[in-house]
């Protein structure tokens, strides 16, 4: 085969290099977050969704829950739960807003029965009185069918359907 003259910078080999250990240990991390022992597997009364978390089946008594709202430990994503979706802003983004919004409102993001949105709304009381329990890395939080995760990389939302987003400083992002 011939030499087309076409080399990979040393920046590219190291890009490649670290994408193929995140893709190993994303694979390792889901066999071994899979393969844990039969307490761990899904029980009939529960659904899998994405990587291998699991989200109870909505019931009688959680469509009664009581609203939830928390904040990451960053203190820079804030989310509030109901029964019927969940609302998430930001204090500081680093990405541009999808949404036109007015002096007094910000763009936040919603999962509920209508599916994903970014609308504007009044901007939320960040006050500590008004800033709802932390929700630590690694925690989940489910309201009715709605369930979000906490992780230092941004919060992940959704419904029973698997639909919702991720938020984090550096985007939002809708998953299926």
């Amino acid at each position: 085969m011939a030499d087309t003259g076409m080399r990979l910078s040393t920046g590219m080999k190291v890009f490649l290099g670290i994408d193929v250990i995140l893709v190993a240990t994303f694979l390792v991390l889901l066999v071994v977050g899979l393969g844990g022992s039969d307490d761990e597997k899904p029980q009939a009364n529960e659904s899998a969704t994405s990587v291998g978390q699991v989200a109870p089946e909505p019931n009688a008594d959680a469509v009664e829950a009581e609203p939830v709202s928390f904040t990451l430990p960053s203190g820079n994503i804030a989310c509030d739960m109901t029964v019927d979706g969940v609302t998430c802003s930001i204090a500081s983004a680093g990405f541009a807003p999808t949404a036109e919004c007015s002096d007094a409102q910000e763009q936040v993001f919603v999962v509920d029965a209508t599916g994903v949105s970014e609308p504007c709304a009044e901007s939320p009381d960040r006050s500590a009185a008004n800033a709802g329990a932390e929700l630590e890395y690694g925690s989940v939080e489910t309201v009715g069918a709605y369930t979000c995760t906490s992780a230092t990389d941004g919060v992940t939302c959704v419904g029973a359907s698997g639909e919702g987003f991720r938020l984090a400083r550096s985007a939002f992002v809708k998953v299926p």
